[in-house]
């Protein structure tokens, strides 16, 4: 390959990444006019969310203390609002809206949510350092036992 083969080549190829990334800017600058045009037209899309559920709202022995029982339940009851709020207040029809409205997972628990996971296994940790330092700091005698 002559000196002016490998040029012409190299020109190729900066050419062709520089396509890609006019593609690439155009689709985004699309998408970005879609969530805009969505945002103003005030139809929120709720793919993924979470509820905070201090108490859970269901008796013990209304779902016999069973986790995956008391899942169906909550997950048919959030189904049965959301079909309705989409039929009365945005006018869908109601297999839109059940179609719309399908929960695909329910999670209990803090050990389910994986980044709330790694901060109570750090807040843990830091309380346990905390207390062997204030051991250390106020029984120097025993601090071999206590780096243990």
């Amino acid at each position: 390959m002559s000196r002016h083969e490998a040029a012409l080549l190299l020109v190729l190829i900066d050419s062709a990444i520089v396509f890609i990334f006019l593609i690439a800017v155009i689709r985004l600058k699309w998408y970005e006019d879609l969530f805009e045009r969505d945002r103003q037209l005030k139809e929120p899309k709720t793919e993924d969310f979470s509820v905070f559920l201090p108490e859970i709202p269901v008796n013990a022995s209304d779902y016999e203390n069973n986790p995956e029982l008391l899942t169906v339940q909550i997950a048919t009851h959030l189904e049965y609002i959301l079909v309705d709020k989409f039929m009365t207040q945005d006018k869908m029809s109601k297999e839109e809206a059940e179609d719309l409205s399908q929960v695909s997972s329910i999670n209990f628990g803090l050990t389910k949510h994986h980044p709330i996971l790694y901060l109570v296994s750090i807040a843990e940790e830091t309380k346990r350092i905390s207390i062997l330092r204030n051991n250390i700091k106020f029984d120097p005698k025993n601090t071999p036992k206590y780096e243990k």
